[in-house]
This record gives structure tokens, C-alpha cells and sequence, in this order.
């Protein structure tokens, strides 16, 4: 008979998947991958060849070996098996987490090894059970034969043996329970790795349809007529033509082309908006980057001096690192910090505080890897606002080239313009995830887990998902169909967070949601959206 075990692990083998980007370790960090792989397959085998010595020894008494004896076997065994499944638990966890080709590699040669071991367990354990059973009926059988020859007389005799019989249904009925709780633990083991597993399928059936349709995109680009996007803009740098128009007009060049837009939402595009979409229509948006290493600032009063900046209507200062508002109204700012060998968290402030609690932790504090955190936050701004960045360690240092500060403008205020900033002050393991607290909501449009679209159009979503000393998941989803993921690992420096972001053409009362499948960190887990135009 098959294993069922061995067949879901076969399926899970066969099954494509979505790679998550894979580490390169640094010397320091292979040396340790090599040692721990080391010590935990010496481990198994060394576990593996207590199973050995058992069924040999057993194999060597079989003939005549007693019923008691064959118990004893059963029970070395069994507990043999659990430190066995223990063992290739830890290795395997090890070898996910560290998510390397050569951990690949090596998970895949475990898991055949494994396999085969354990089927040879399992079969024992069966044969072994079967034996004992035998032996009960058997010794059942023959009291029974023997009592039909018994002197009715004797009643203490009968009694005797009655009561053994009684005693020895009671101990087979045990050992059947017994039985039935260790598959029933199988049972629940496959079915926990069947959801996975329709899971992993829902993503990549999802992921594939996007992929064929940014293909096809990328094939109409090469037929599109030259007045791309870029040439829209340049002509409305004279026209002053209106930002929804320039939108569209680009949007409508791609609709007309490729099969991308249709009356469902999909994802339009998964980009950096913010100098191509929006600075040429008004004068008020910046993209900074740093170009060296940046420490904390001497005084709070002003932010981190990210040099290579692009500045439309002159509103960033970068001898300050401070956006100045040139005008009341709706914005959107976004940054990025990469660090090493530190953690420490960054927030927004204003005059020397802090616009709210939701920051990013870059946390590469094993010394192991680098690490990078980002978030994209809409607000309502005042003339004169001075905004920027700060950390809150002294010792922090902001590595250059993936550091970024950027900011736009969106519009004048108004009830009709949705906008919202969510975010979670404490772990949470619901899904879809709920947020616990609200930054910003103007047409109250977000309701504790989901945002659901006051009108049609195209909408712009970004969401920062922090875990702890885990490994998570997110899924960005519309009406309940996956448009984008995020993964986060926090198994290796013990904090990390995955960010992604998504344009959405949506229907009215369509519902956008995060799904999860671990545990989500509070304070820098957060959702931001807000609508582009018709």
C-alpha cells in the first residue's frame, strides 16, 4: 500500500512554485550554514540508526519472541519515530529559512531520504501491531476453547477467566485507540499541508495570468505608436493639460493594444510613481537618494540630507532634508531606508515630532545580511508644512543607493477624493488582517479589514507587513482574488518586512482586503491607498 505521506510530499515536489528571491550568503553566514546542516544531519542519522538496531534485533528473535517483548519493541520504536520526524522537522525548517539554492538542493535530497525512512518505520509499526493483535486473538481463542472443557462446578475458576478475557478486550480496545490517535495525527498533519498546498496554487494560478498579461503588454509597447507616455507628458508641460487626461490618455494608449483592462480589477502596473505620473503636472513633488552613507542628524529640528534629488517647484532642501508644503492640500510621501549590522526605527516628523507612530525598522542587526525597509503614507498637509525623516537611535546610518525619500502632490482636499492610512499597534495573526487603528479615512471608505471603492476608477494601494522571529505571507486581494503578495522573514536577524504596491482599476463597492498566513508584527504593519482618477 502507499504511504499517504510519501504522496504529499511527492505532490509538493511536483508542484510549481513561485520562487521567493533567494539569499547569497556572505563567508561568515555559509560557514555557519554548513556547521548547522552538519550538526542536524548527523543528528538524523544518528537517530536512524537506533531505528535500525531495533528492527534488527526484533527480526533476529521473531520466531519465538513474547508477546510482552514485541510491546517493548513497538514502544522503543514509536518513540524512536517521533525524535525521527523531530529531527527532519528542524533540519528542514532550517533549510526554508535560509532560502539559498544550496538549502534548496539540500531540502530536496532530504526530503527523498526521509521518505523512504520513514515508510520503512511506518510498515514496521503496522507489522508489529498486527503481530501483537494476532497474538491477543489467539491467546483469546484458545482460553475460550479450553473453558468449553472446564468442570461448570469450578465457578471460581470461570470467574477467574472471565475476568481475563474481559481485561484482555480492554487492553486490545487500548491499543486500537492508540492505534487510531496516531493516524488521526497523520490525518490532520496531510490535511494542514493540503490547505497549504491549494494555497500555494490559488497564488500561482493568479500570478501566472499576470504574468502572461505584463507580457503581452510588453509586446504591444513594441507596436504602440511613438507618443508614449513621456511624449504625453512633454506636450502637456505646454498644454497644461489635466493630470486625468494625461493619465488616461496613456492608459487608453495600452487598453487600445493589449488585452489588459478588463470589466474585473487586475493590476494595471507595480512601479515607482512618483516623478513620471505626477511631477510634470504640478509643482510640487521630489524624489531624493542618497549617495553616501547618512548618519542621525545633530539636531531634531531637521532630517536626513539625502544629496541626488530631483526637485519640480523647488519644495525639497537638501542641505536640511526637509519638504517644504507649498500648498494646502493632499499628499503622498514615501521612503526607503537600507542599513547593516544595525536596526533602529525611522518615522515622518514635523517640527521635532513624530506625524504618528507608523515607522519602518530596517533591522540587519546579525551582522549576516543587509536589510531594507519602505512605506508610502497619504496626508493632509498645511502651508509651510516642513517634513522629514528621522531615526530614532544615535548610531544609526543609513546605507546609500537604495535610501529614498520622495513626496507629490494629489490633489485640493475634498470629500470625493478617497485616501486612507491604516495600521496595527499589535500583533495579529486574523485574516484577513485587521486594523486596529486609523490614521487618515477621508470618504470612510476603510472598515477594520477591508477598503471597499465608493466609486469606479483607478486606484493606487501600497502595504508594509512586519513579522517576528517568523516567516509570513501576505496576499493583496480583490474581491477575494490574489493581485499581489509580500514576504516577509524574520527567522534569520529576527524582525523583517515585506512591502509591495499595486494600481488597481476597481468597480464600485469592490473590496480590497490583506490576507495572511503567520502572525503580523504591530506599528510598522500598515495599508495606504488612495484613488488616481476615472
Amino acid at each position: 500500500m502507499c504511504d499517504p505521506m510519501e504522496e504529499i510530499i511527492k505532490q509538493e515536489e511536483n508542484v510549481p512554485r513561485y520562487p521567493s528571491r533567494q539569499k547569497t550568503l556572505t563567508e561568515k553566514g555559509n560557514s555557519l550554514y554548513e556547521s548547522c546542516v552538519q550538526k542536524l544531519t548527523t543528528a538524523f542519522d544518528r537517530i536512524w540508526k537506533d531505528i535500525e538496531t531495533e528492527i534488527f534485533e526484533f527480526n533476529s528473535k521473531a520466531t519465538d519472541i513474547e508477546p510482552h517483548v514485541m510491546q517493548r519493541y513497538q514502544d522503543d520504536v514509536s518513540c524512536l519515530r517521533q525524535e525521527f520526524v523531530a529531527s527532519s522537522d528542524n533540519l528542514v525548517e532550517f533549510l526554508i529559512r535560509t532560502n539559498t539554492a544550496e538549502s534548496s538542493a539540500e531540502r530536496s535530497r532530504h526530503l527523498e531520504v526521509f521518505s523512504k525512512r520513514k515508510g520503512v518505520v511506518d510498515r514496521f509499526l503496522a507489522a508489529i501491531a498486527d503481530r501483537i493483535l494476532q497474538t491477543a486473538d489467539d491467546i483469546s481463542q484458545r482460553m475460550a476453547s479450553e473453558s468449553t472443557y472446564t468442570s461448570r462446578s469450578s465457578k471460581k475458576s470461570t470467574s477467574s477467566q472471565s475476568q481475563s478475557a474481559i481485561l484482555l478486550k480492554k487492553e486490545i480496545n487500548v491499543e486500537k485507540q492508540r492505534t487510531r490517535l496516531e493516524f488521526l495525527k497523520h490525518e490532520l498533519t496531510l490535511e494542514k499541508r493540503k490547505s497549504q498546498l491549494e494555497m500555494d496554487l490559488r497564488l500561482l494560478k493568479q500570478e501566472k495570468e499576470t504574468a502572461v498579461a505584463e507580457a503581452e503588454m510588453k509586446a504591444a509597447r513594441n507596436h504602440i505608436e511613438p507618443l508614449d507616455f513621456h511624449t504625453v507628458l512633454k506636450e502637456e508641460h505646454h498644454s497644461q493639460m489635466p493630470k486625468e487626461d494625461i493619465m488616461s490618455h496613456f492608459l487608453s494608449s495600452l487598453e487600445a493594444n493589449v488585452s489588459l483592462v478588463a470589466h474585473d480589477s487586475v493590476v494595471l502596473c507595480i512601479a515607482q510613481l512618483q516623478l513620471d505620473f505626477v511631477a510634470p503636472w504640478n509643482n510640487a513633488s521630489f524624489y531624493a537618494k542618497a549617495m553616501s552613507s547618512l548618519d542621525r542628524p545633530s539636531s531634531i529640528s531637521h532630517g536626513l540630507e539625502f544629496q541626488s534629488v530631483v526637485n519640480n517647484g523647488n519644495v525639497y532642501d537638501s542641505t536640511k532634508g526637509v519638504f517644504t508644503c507649498p500648498e494646502t492640500g493632499l499628499y503622498a510621501l514615501a521612503f526607503a531606508v537600507e542599513t547593516s549590522g544595525l536596526d533602529f526605527m525611522v518615522y515622518f516628523y514635523r517640527g521635532g515630532r513624530k506625524l504618528n507612530e507608523i515607522g519602518v525598522w530596517p533591522d540587519s542587526s546579525d551582522g549576516l545580511l543587509q536589510d531594507t525597509s519602505s512605506t508610502l503614507q497619504i496626508f493632509l498637509l498645511t502651508r509651510g508644512d516642513q517634513i522629514y525623516l528621522y531615526p530614532s537611535e544615535s548610531d544609526a546610518r543609513i546605507k546609500p543607493f537604495h535610501s529614498t525619500f520622495s513626496g507629490w502632490r494629489i490633489e485640493n482636499p475634498t470629500l470625493s477624493t478617497p485616501a486612507f492610512v491604516e495600521y496595527t499597534s499589535v500583533s495579529t495573526s486574523t485574516t484577513p488582517m485587521r486594523f486596529n487603528r486609523e490614521a487618515l479615512d477621508i470618504s470612510s471608505s476603510f472598515s477594520i479589514s477591508s477598503f471597499q471603492a465608493p466609486k469606479d476608477g483607478v486606484y493606487l494601494f501600497f502595504w508594509n507587513m512586519e513579522v517576528s522571529s517568523g516567516y509570513l505571507r501576505t496576499f493583496l486581494e480583490v474581491n477575494d482574488s490574489i493581485v499581489g503578495r509580500t514576504v516577509s522573514d524574520g527567522n534569520t536577524a529576527g524582525y523583517d518586512s515585506g512591502s509591495n504596491l499595486a494600481i488597481l482599476r476597481l468597480r464600485r463597492n469592490d473590496y480590497v482586503r490583506v490576507a495572511q498566513d503567520y502572525t503580523a508584527d504591530g506599528d510598522q504593519t500598515m495599508i495606504s491607498g488612495y484613488f488616481m482618477f476615472s
